[in-house]
């Protein structure tokens, strides 16, 4: 008995048109692989037969054949390359690849415990890459799991290179068939989406292979499936209704922004995942890139107090609202200032911009003293409210209009008194005029 405890298709040392077996290195429900040496060409190849009672179906040939073709002509870094492909005298199809010479991911996440984010990351950028380069060709791979993404040593680098094999293949079965099959379905079952598991087989696309890349990221940070359970049924229930347990945990394995992404990804309804798996792999990259200090729970606590109210730094923000105090009494000050400039007298009415010299802060200018009088000077009436402005055509012409505004205009009332205390007087209409000759120093006789 060989690999998979049945019996080989080929025997070693069997040509098979250019190509020599050298050895079965493995097998499984869909067929087998070979190590096969080529007549005319260096190097070691793959050759990868179907078995023939799936052969049988020619649903399940149509499929092989669409893989092989499709597979050939990605020729992508990250896709193991295919170069051949024909039947063999029995009627099963054979297709001839690279040889893989690395371990499977599986075995690479049984050396440890958990995978270095900084690995992990550089794995999911080639498997999206190459994932990305098969939905581009319209191929979902649909059962993609650590058994399927080799991890090959690149001679000369101490770099490794992801190799994803079996597309197309899991096209094959129905998820129905999956579930109820051999011993192989605990494996597929557990890198499953929701869509798969509900057996909604024209829901899936290029984003349930973005579910199964985060399953298996989720298993690389943390050494555990994300999903467990002792039957099929439980784990089906688990895809469908629940979530991993550590991304809901802040001190857990997964750092929080990193989980974020991953809760996205593992999305039950797929319209909420990331449109594409190249913007998952790169969310991730940027969440694993993050400062140290920046956390999903450090922006949580932050929110969570202001939401209640409660300022973290009293002192600071006592400082703050005083000078907001005070820039706002300022403004007040200059827009009295302001107001008042445009009614000052011109230089018609007064010769106080002729005088020698003018106090730059003269002590009798005091108009809020109660004892300078200002307050029991009248109030005056506000002015009455100018007439509505007639329609656009109904208006006089613009020379009229201004004769009619000098017209109109009050002249200036003179000062009510020439004392000096006070130094100013109000006029009918309440504005303040100084008066001059109270600031005119006087001359000394001739």
């Amino acid at each position: 008995m060989g690999l998979g405890g049945t019996a080989p298709v080929l025997a070693d040392g069997q040509v098979i048109g250019a190509y020599g077996i050298v050895r079965r290195v493995g097998a499984g429900g869909m067929g087998e692989i070979y190590e096969v040496s080529h007549s005319r060409l260096a190097g070691r190849y793959a050759m990868k037969v179907l078995r023939q009672e799936v052969a049988a179906s020619p649903e399940a040939l149509m499929r092989f054949q669409r893989e092989a073709k499709v597979t050939s002509a990605l020729q992508h870094p990250n896709i193991v390359h295919v170069i051949d492909f024909s039947t063999l005298e029995g009627g099963q199809p054979y297709l001839v690849m690279e040889f893989l010479d690395g371990p499977e991911l599986t075995q690479v996440m049984k050396r440890s415990a958990s995978l270095a984010l900084p690995q992990v990351i550089s794995y999911v950028k080639q498997i999206a890459s190459g994932l990305t380069a098969a939905h581009e060709h319209d191929v979902v791979h649909r059962d993609l799991k650590p058994q399927n993404i080799f991890v090959l040593k690149v001679k000369g680098s101490d770099h490794e290179l992801i190799k994803i094999v079996d597309f197309g293949i899991s096209k094959m079965n129905a998820v129905t068939a999956t579930i109820t099959s051999g011993s192989t379905v605990m494996g597929t079952a557990q890198y499953m989406s929701p869509e798969q598991a509900l057996g909604r087989i024209d829901e899936i696309d290029a984003r349930t292979d973005q579910f199964s890349l985060a399953l298996i990221v989720y298993e690389m940070l943390t050494g555990q499936h994300a999903f467990q359970g002792e039957s099929i049924s439980s784990l089906v229930y688990q895809i469908v209704h629940e979530e991993p347990r550590a991304l809901g945990d802040p001190n857990g394995p997964i750092p929080p922004l990193v989980a974020s992404v991953l809760k996205r990804a593992l999305a039950k309804d797929k319209a909420k995942r990331f449109p594409t798996v190249k913007a998952f792999a790169d969310a991730l990259e940027g969440a694993a890139n993050a400062p140290s200090e920046v956390s999903a729970t450090t922006m949580a606590s932050k929110r969570s107090v202001l939401d209640a109210g409660m300022p973290a730094e009293p002192v600071s923000r006592r400082r703050v609202w005083l000078g907001v105090g005070l820039a706002a009494l300022a403004g007040v000050g200059v827009a009295g200032l302001l107001y008042r400039r445009p009614d000052r007298p011109r230089a018609s009415e007064t010769t106080v911009s002729s005088a020698p010299s003018v106090p730059s802060q003269p002590p009798a200018i005091a108009p809020a003293t109660p004892a300078m009088g200002v307050q029991n000077n009248p109030v005056p009436e506000p002015p009455p409210l100018p007439p509505p402005v007639p329609p656009k055509h109904d208006r006089p012409k613009l020379s009229h209009r201004l004769k009619a505004a000098s017209a109109s205009k009050p002249a200036p009332q003179s000062p009510q008194t020439t004392n000096c205390n006070p130094n100013y007087s109000i006029d009918a209409q309440g504005f303040k005029h100084f008066k001059p000759e109270c600031f005119v120093e006087k001359k000394a006789g001739p």
